[in-house]
């Protein structure tokens, strides 16, 4: 089996379908993709615009990229009025080789890596204390929680000394 079809398989098992069952994402191939637009069309011989009519035609559909190239795509529905349909498939992504800016095929953990920042957003990067504090508090919380001050006075294994005036001797 291509590696496509079992990226877009596992992409359906990881993601689902809508309730029409088409999958939300999807790898495609930039070869002859078309989608169907309604508007005003222009009927042409050669370079001569012979007239103009309106209705729904089949149109290209990523003219902007390069042909052959693989593109991640996710599922959209809309209510633009130049769309024959009620969804659309828009690009989240073109696997171009970088060094050649040219063709690259998709591997299934880059595809995923793409829809997990795409969903969630950029990730911060921490520090080097900040990771050390994290790492402090997930091994203190492991240990059953760091309490504060409050939680120790409450479980009777803290001392406080708040209202005491250290200057101030009893007689």
């Amino acid at each position: 089996m291509e590696s496509y079809k079992i990226i877009n398989r596992e992409l359906e098992k990881l993601y689902g379908k809508d309730i029409a069952g088409r999958p939300i994402y999807k790898i495609v191939q930039n070869l002859n993709l078309v989608e169907k637009r309604k508007g005003l069309h222009g009927n042409y011989y050669g370079d001569i615009l012979l007239n103009e009519e309106y209705g729904v035609r089949e149109v290209p559909k990523y003219s902007y990229i390069a042909e052959g190239l693989w593109i991640l795509e996710r599922l959209f529905y809309t209510t633009n009025s130049e769309s024959a349909e009620k969804f659309t498939y828009e690009p989240i992504w073109v696997f171009r080789d970088p060094k050649t800016n040219g063709y690259q095929m998709p591997v299934l953990s880059a595809v995923q890596f793409i829809i997990r920042c795409a969903n969630e957003g950029p990730t911060k990067v921490l520090s080097d204390e900040e990771e050390r504090i994290k790492e402090e508090n997930t091994f203190y919380e492991k240990l059953g929680g760091n309490p504060g001050i409050s939680d120790a006075l409450a479980a009777d294994a803290g001392v406080s000394f708040a209202g005491l005036n250290p200057s101030s001797k009893e007689k």
